[in-house]
């Protein structure tokens, strides 16, 4: 377990920010979302959901991602712990129970191990240099469990004059189209968006690149 420390200005709950990516068609994890101290309608609900994974891969293992907001000052908690690798549906119940009580609980069934790319891709505009679109990306790149928090490898440049990497290439091209189609940058000088690239196709839509997140900054 490891703790990311940091906060994040953003109106929009996480729930809402990934449906928005899925209703976009980009292939977000499978996961089950419970709010803050959920009904046992849906903690129920959430344990039938990843029995039903578990059935069709017996070596499936589960992660939990938890958050938390300052509904006030409209910031989301990110200092919150995330649990990886629970292998058994009894350890998946106990680990919820204790935590969902102080955090929202995202349930996700993607394998860490299968991890070979993962970051963040920053897209914006600097009117100063140009009205090209422009981007940072920080990433690692592993042969085995990349995860987003390890990053130590950051890039950055246009978005259409980079053809380096295939991976990186896919990635700037389907956060582009997502950030365009959306309009994000006509009100914000910049959108984050959170990916994992793995060696086998998953996620919602059976890809290999899977979507986590988008921050509008």
């Amino acid at each position: 377990m490891k703790e990311n420390i940091w906060q994040v200005r953003e109106l929009k709950e996480k729930i809402v920010r990934l449906n928005g990516l899925r209703l976009f068609n980009l292939n977000v994890p499978r996961f089950f979302y419970l709010q803050k101290r959920a009904s046992d309608d849906d903690f129920d609900r959430c344990l039938e959901w990843a029995e039903e994974i578990k059935k069709e891969n017996l070596e499936q293992i589960f992660n939990i991602r938890t958050y938390d907001y300052q509904q006030i000052e409209k910031i989301e908690q990110l200092s919150c712990p995330h649990h990886t690798d629970i292998s058994t549906i009894h350890n998946l119940e106990k680990i919820l129970w204790n935590l969902n009580g102080e955090y929202y609980c995202m349930v996700d069934a993607e394998i860490p191990d299968d991890g070979r790319y993962a970051g963040n891709v920053r897209i914006y505009k600097d009117l100063s240099i140009s009205t090209d679109l422009r981007f940072n990306i920080d990433y690692c790149k592993k042969e085995k469990r990349a995860m987003v928090r390890d990053a130590d490898i950051s890039i950055s440049g246009i978005i259409d004059q980079y053809y380096e990497d295939l991976v990186l290439t896919n990635v700037l091209e389907v956060a582009k189209g997502f950030i365009e189609e959306k309009g994000f940058l006509n009100n914000h000088p910049s959108v984050i968006m959170e990916w994992t690239y793995f060696c086998k196709k998953t996620g919602t839509r059976g890809e290999n690149l899977v979507w986590w997140e988008y921050r509008l900054k």
